[in-house]
């Protein structure tokens, strides 16, 4: 989890190769993934899907998915990747929310706009 939070991708990469579990959860309660996505490292996020993790996982704190972390940071490409992954644009973290939600309560115009794309076309 250090090497997708400081953005290390080749330290990702070696850790996938020698069987590294991309759903082992750290001390609060995430993923890998889930970190890659807030702190919006796209080609970390997408070693990790390849890699076959959980994009719809959700962290113990909150109930958040990777995809709810990254419209609320307003990370725009991260979204971008996961909505092409088939990440649930409908899930629901602690409280009802979700990433709509998050995006448009920090005013995200654009990432508002991606979702609501993503759920017109289901």
């Amino acid at each position: 989890m250090v090497a997708c939070l400081t953005g290390r991708t080749e330290i990702v990469r070696l850790l996938l190769a020698e069987g590294a579990d991309t759903e082992v959860r750290g001390p609060v309660d995430t993923t890998a993934l889930l970190c890659a996505a807030e702190t919006g490292d796209p080609e970390i996020l997408k070693v990790l899907l390849r890699a076959g993790a959980d994009k719809n996982a959700k962290d113990g704190m909150s109930g958040r998915t990777a995809l709810m972390r990254a419209a609320l940071k307003g990370h725009s490409e991260i979204v971008r990747i996961l909505l092409e992954a088939e990440a649930d644009v409908h899930a629901r973290a602690f409280f009802d929310i979700t990433a709509l939600d998050l995006a448009a309560g920090q005013g995200h115009a654009e990432i508002v706009e991606m979702l609501k794309q993503a759920c017109a076309r289901e």
